[in-house]
């Protein structure tokens, strides 16, 4: 069998890497992998794939040219990716995730405080429990963000636009994020605050109550003989509201068997030269001759059985089943390695089926799962596309998960993606709910299209959050400051106007009954002994008037006088009065 050097050097190089994949792919053992130059250093597992891509700690993945995972069940994925933590993942072109249980994803990411995750490339989250979408020089606005309903949810700008619609005053967020503070107006004065308007309505309110008492004593003034004049004032109340092996062997014994046919005919064709000379031999010859011939005979018989048994893979090295069509290489035999080259170097092996890939399996891979291989492990850059769980390999409980068919995608070290669309990324993250996101080491996302960045006593703060300008953007904590001591200035400005209407009514009130007392004072009585009178009276004040009748009369004796008036304002307000006096 001739071969090509070209086929021998596809041969030689397609062996190396069945042998170095399948080492990494089988999960025989706990020993650690390394594939393209990679070094796994660790035990339990490690992988390194890549060139000068290290796995150094229990469990942990490097996937990428100079990946670096030092930690136990640390995950590196891309180029000089380091996950250099307890738990950590790194994922992307010099992402760094440096904190315990910290994510960073994404070129250039930094993730260096404990439990934190950086998002984005650039993105630098420091501080404990933070996720952080940029850096103090870059930020990023979170988009199509539904509002948040719980304590520890995040707001976005469609809320916020809400609150300033409460506080109304002209108080806005603009296209780009900033927040413009109201403008009240409050008894001439033009205040921007809540507080403000409250401190100027106060000393409103109390100027009016000081006009009112002063009202109340010019009327005692006016006439000392009015008994009472009634005010009410109602109290104004404020509420504030994501192989084929092919081996032939032939017995030497068809050769040797033809060697003897050929060799027994010539001694034949010399009896028949010898036959004239020797007569009294031929018959010893003849019984000769027939002998051979059985021999003859009884050889090509042997041949043929052989021949069957060669045909049928009974015999030799390479035997088949007859029943199961099973082909089976030296299954009775000794030795570890097969070599399948001839004189002319290695062979090619061709048609060789799908080896099976898992714990336990010692089935060969052909060129076509390698080439699939190596088109994954080129583009680890789209680990959306072509990674559902990234994890320690194999079934061992600290592996990341994703539900089949889900459309789902985990990484880091008991990962779990559970939902439809989920996405968990970190150690013991989980996205439970369909279409959620769980960003960060133990972050859990068991609601519907949400995103956690932390789980139940767990939380962490979003750093580095751009203003939001649309609805469904994220609020930062520059906005909302914004906002400090403006909340429910709607349900203000209502109970303003309000007091200011009810004000406002109280000191019509007040001046049309100072005009009914000015009317009723006015009347004149009955001054001679016996006499009545009639008298009828009218006054204005501030803009109020009021009439007053009024009739009297001075006894016989001219000792007693009796008095009885009835006024009406504009107001439409009603009052009476009946008196009596004695002269002595």
């Amino acid at each position: 069998m001739k071969t090509s050097r070209k086929s021998t050097k596809n041969i030689k190089s397609t062996t190396a890497l069945l042998a170095i994949s399948a080492s990494i792919l089988s999960a025989e053992d706990s020993r650690a992998g390394s594939l393209d130059g990679g070094r796994a250093t660790g035990s339990n597992g490690a992988i390194a794939i890549g060139n000068q891509a290290h796995a150094s700690g229990t469990s942990a993945v490097a996937l990428g040219n100079g990946a670096t995972a030092s930690h136990h069940s640390a995950t590196a994925i891309g180029v000089d990716a380091k996950a250099t933590a307890l738990m950590s993942t790194a994922l992307g072109p010099k992402a760094h995730a440096a904190g315990v249980f910290s994510t960073a994803l994404g070129l250039n990411s930094i993730a260096s405080g404990m439990n934190s995750v950086a998002l984005g490339a650039g993105s630098t989250a420091t501080d404990l429990n933070t996720v952080a979408v940029g850096s103090a020089t870059t930020r990023r606005t979170i988009t199509h963000m539904a509002a948040g309903r719980g304590d520890t949810d995040a707001a976005n700008v469609g809320q916020l636009r809400g609150i300033a619609a409460g506080l109304g005053g002209g108080a806005s967020v603009s296209a780009d994020g900033t927040v413009s503070a109201p403008t009240y107006t409050v008894g001439g004065t033009t205040v921007n605050s809540v507080g403000n308007a409250i401190t100027s309505l106060d000393g409103h309110i109390a100027t009016v109550d000081g006009r009112v008492s002063t009202v109340d004593n010019r009327v005692t003034t006016v006439d000392g003989r009015v008994s009472t004049v009634d005010g009410r004032v109602t109290t104004v109340n404020d509420r504030v509201t994501t192989v084929d092996n092919r081996v032939a062997a032939v017995d030497g014994r068809v050769s040797t068997l033809d060697d003897r046919v050929t060799a027994v005919d010539g001694r034949v064709s010399t009896v028949n030269d010898r036959v004239t000379t020797v007569d009294n031999r031929v018959a010893a010859v003849d019984g000769r001759v027939t002998t051979v011939d059985n021999r003859v005979t009884n050889v090509e018989g042997s041949v043929a059985q052989v021949t069957n048994r060669i045909n049928r893979g009974a015999v030799g090295l390479v035997r088949q089943d007859g029943a199961a069509g099973d082909v089976n290489v030296a299954a009775t035999q000794g030795g570890t390695v097969m070599n399948v080259a001839g004189t002319d170097g290695a062979r090619l092996l061709t048609g060789v089926a799908d080896g099976v890939i898992g714990a336990g399996s010692t089935d060969a891979i052909n060129g076509s799962q390698i080439h699939s291989l190596a088109e994954r492990l080129a583009k680890t850059g789209g680990v959306g596309v072509y990674f559902q769980a990234v994890g320690r390999y194999g079934g061992s409980a600290e592996a990341a998960s994703v539900r089949p068919d889900s459309g789902g995608m985990a990484a880091g070290s008991a990962a779990e993606a559970s939902g439809d669309g989920a996405v968990a990324l970190g150690a013991d993250a989980r996205a439970l709910g369909d279409n959620s996101v769980a960003l960060g080491a133990g972050s859990v996302a068991d609601r519907a299209d949400t995103v956690s960045v932390g789980a139940a006593d767990a939380e962490r703060q979003i750093a580095n959050v751009a203003a939001g300008t649309e609805d469904t953007d994220a609020v930062n904590l520059g906005q909302m400051r914004n906002h400090t001591g403006q909340s429910n200035s709607q349900t203000l400005i209502q109970a303003n106007t309000y007091a200011s209407r009810l004000v406002g009514a109280v000191r019509r009130d007040a001046h049309a009954g100072t005009a009914s007392a000015m009317a009723m004072a006015g009347l004149p009585q009955s001054v001679r002994p016996g006499k009545g009178m009639a008298s009828m009276g009218a006054s204005g004040y501030s803009g109020e008037s009021a009439i007053a009748l009024g009739v009297s009369k001075m006894s016989s004796s001219g000792k007693w006088v009796y008095k009885a008036i009835v006024s009406s304002n504009t107001r439409g307000n009603y009052g009476s009065t009946v008196s009596a006096g004695f002269h002595w």
